[in-house]
């Protein structure tokens, strides 16, 4: 096994996948360790464990239902809000109003509705969306990327590299359709190894990434097709010490007392602090990569 990030092979086996509130995906991948690279520090499972046939079939099935809220009212306009920051970030260096936004596994199209906020002119494209979502946006166009007869200006993936097994390749091939100057604006969950085990979502997270993780993938590997611009991180504020033990202990009690009782407990703890612009920091709970076409 190689990671992903560095293609080291130094690894240290941190124990099991806990798939915290992951009762659909669990059934698709048991059993599932975690590595942690010696070199980089990306965390990943071992490839070799997943069955990738069920695991396109849980994409392909309950993936859209499991817990997923992003399309909610409150929820929905957080996404937003996030997108917006996001954006604004790779627009900086970009120079000019893009002539169009692509985003590569769109999902709730959250995004894509922060970037007919911001460049009202843009065209407005993906691959992939929620079946709801789609039904309620009529500004935007559905076209896979192998169909494009030309070169774009801003690709966006947000939250999509830790789904991937080999997210380099993926990067390589999305390189092909970003015209010479062009912006790839990336977001992924920031998780340090001891982080991991804390995932509070369903999502099928197979690779987890730091700031500096991500930011080597692309210089050891990406460098003739990108030069990384910034990286930083946004989103929740991450608790540390034994306010984050406290904090975390409180919500894990309400969500097994809520799924036991079947009765919604009140969240024992405020609302965590969020940032929907781009810090140069490692506290925020994503992680903000922007790369130039080469």
């Amino acid at each position: 096994m190689k990671c992903v990030a560095c293609q080291s092979e130094a690894f240290v086996d941190r124990g099991g996948y806990k798939y915290i509130m992951g009762d659909a995906w669990v059934k698709f991948a048991p059993a599932l360790r975690l590595y942690e690279c010696m070199d980089c520090h990306t965390t990943q499972v071992d490839h070799k464990a997943l069955n990738l046939d069920a695991v396109i079939a849980y994409y392909g099935g309950s993936y859209r239902g499991d817990g997923h809220s992003a399309t909610s009212g409150g929820g929905f306009e957080k996404k937003v809000k996030r997108g917006v920051g996001l954006l604004k970030t790779g627009g900086r260096y970009l120079g000019k109003a893009p002539r169009e936004v692509y985003e590569f596994g769109a999902g709730h199209l959250a995004n894509l509705e922060a970037a007919r906020r911001i460049w009202p002119d843009a065209v407005l494209m993906c691959d992939d969306a929620d079946k709801g979502a789609i039904g309620s946006h009529d500004f935007l166009q559905y076209t896979p990327l192998d169909q494009l007869d030309h070169k774009l200006d801003l690709l966006l993936m947000c939250h999509v590299l830790e789904h991937l097994i080999d997210p380099v390749a993926e990067l390589r091939k999305l390189a092909q359709h970003i015209a010479p100057g062009g912006m790839l604006v990336i977001e992924v969950p920031n998780k340090p190894w001891p982080s991991v085990n804390r995932q509070k979502s369903h999502d099928p997270h197979i690779t987890f990434f730091t700031r500096s993780s991500i930011a080597r993938m692309f210089e050891q590997n990406l460098s003739d097709l990108f030069e990384v611009k910034e990286t930083g991180t946004s989103g929740e504020i991450e608790a540390t010490g034994l306010k984050a033990f406290l904090k975390e202990n409180l919500r894990f009690a309400k969500r097994r007392l809520t799924k036991m009782t079947n009765i919604h407990v009140t969240n024992p703890v405020p609302p965590p602090e969020w940032v929907f612009e781009t810090r140069d920091d490692e506290r925020g709970a994503t992680l903000r990569l922007v790369a130039k076409r080469i």
